[in-house]
């Protein structure tokens, strides 16, 4: 038996009535005719095409509600331009001032829920004292919109502090214990200025609106999710494309705002800088627990990386302190400070402090006019943009603790 009849045998072992499966029941010719290939017809399909074309009246009714829906998106477009503070950026916010500070107070909630909040104490007073003097500052050179409030949460494992929408500050230790580590090994000077800059780059956020301006981006945050739904790459790409760029300029813009308002508030600016130096230096200690060496490519982040900031901070100190130089009263409160820390006792201190108090008020009292008497205020007091006398006196005993170490 030769392999021809091996190949028929094996033919005929398929049963016929299975060749639909295998093969067509009726075998085609390998070349079709013409007449085979012609598009047939039929009176009711040829009766359907010839009705599809819009009317007249459909084609305005397209043509009006495009118009329509592009007049409405340029109009909520222009009518929620805004300007970022200090930095003069024009940004897009939908949400209202009423509708953020209600979502900071619901994020606010979300974050101290379940944490161990430290309601006493010098930490809390440290960090009541800047956060008193930047938010009166910041009052002063912006219009008085949020309810500030300031939380510690005793969590050493985290160094870090937010500020939710409308002026919800919270600080977590891990970041006090940083700064401690900053000034032990030399890197910071105090740690008031320090906590300065940690505190201000997140009044800093507030101000700029950031949240709010985060959530007017939903429309691209919904055109993300369309595209991502069939291909998962277009959302990566949109990921590393807009959304972690746009968060890593917030942050940069958080920053240029922050040690603009320090330096308004009499702390040093050139201490921003050296902050994110102990950051870096922290996390490269082995002693300073885990933590990862930080990384210059922070493409993948949503945050610049610690040696980016410092350099770009670096860059704006000499504005910051010709910022500072301008405001005169920062230097009189220096100078006023120093003369009333020269006691060693607290009890002088005060004595010094209520005299002081006592002549702004009696030069007040001979003013002639109310503009006289506000600056007579200012030049004798060296009150932060007309602080009442209790927070005054905040600032100067957090200005005689700095001295002191």
């Amino acid at each position: 038996m030769g392999w021809v009849d091996v190949f028929r045998r094996g033919r005929a072992a398929v049963p016929r009535h299975s060749w639909s499966v295998f093969g067509p029941k009726r075998r085609l010719r390998s070349v079709q005719p013409v007449e085979m290939l012609r598009v047939i017809r039929f009176p009711h399909l040829n009766l359907v095409q010839t009705h599809v074309q819009p009317s007249k009246f459909q084609t305005q009714l397209v043509r009006w509600g495009t118009v329509l829906a592009v007049t409405s998106a340029t109009y909520q477009f222009l009518t929620n331009l805004h300007t970022v503070p200090i930095t003069g950026r024009t940004q897009v916010v939908v949400l209202s001032r009423e509708e953020e500070c209600e979502l900071g107070n619901k994020t606010a909630q979300e974050e101290l829920a379940g944490a161990k909040t430290i309601d006493d104490g010098p930490r809390l007073q440290l960090c009541l004292d800047v956060a008193t003097r930047l938010v009166s500052v910041s009052e002063h050179l912006f219009p008085r919109e949020y309810d500030w409030r300031v939380w510690l949460v005793d969590n050493p494992s985290s160094a870090n502090a937010c500020c939710a929408p409308g002026g919800k500050i919270i600080v977590q230790t891990g970041i006090l214990d940083l700064i401690d580590f900053a000034v032990q090994k030399g890197i910071c000077r105090n740690k008031h200025d320090a906590l300065a800059v940690v505190m201000a780059h997140e009044i800093g956020h507030a101000l700029a609106r950031h949240t709010a301006e985060s959530m007017s981006m939903l429309p691209l945050m919904y055109l993300q999710l369309i595209l991502g739904m069939e291909s998962p790459l277009l959302e990566y790409i949109f990921q590393f494309a807009f959304n972690l760029p746009f968060s890593r300029s917030q942050e940069a813009e958080a920053d240029h705002i922050g040690i603009m308002l320090l330096a308004s508030a009499c702390y040093d600016p050139s201490e921003a800088p050296r902050l994110w130096k102990a950051f870096t230096a922290f996390y490269a200690d082995p002693e300073a627990g885990e933590g990862a060496l930080d990384m210059d490519f922070d493409w993948v982040s949503t945050h610049p990386s610690n040696r980016k900031r410092e350099k770009a901070l670096d860059a704006l100190v000499e504005a910051a302190l010709e910022l500072q130089r301008s405001s005169s009263w920062c230097a009189f409160l220096q100078q006023k400070v120093l003369e009333l820390v020269g006691a060693n006792t607290e009890a002088e201190l005060l004595h010094h402090i209520r005299a002081a108090m006592t002549e702004a008020r009696a030069e007040e009292a001979h003013a002639t006019s109310g503009a006289e008497r506000t600056q007579r205020r200012r030049n004798t007091i060296g009150a932060i943009h007309e602080l009442e006398s209790q927070e005054m006196l905040k600032v100067i005993r957090g200005e005689a603790a700095q001295l002191e170490q």
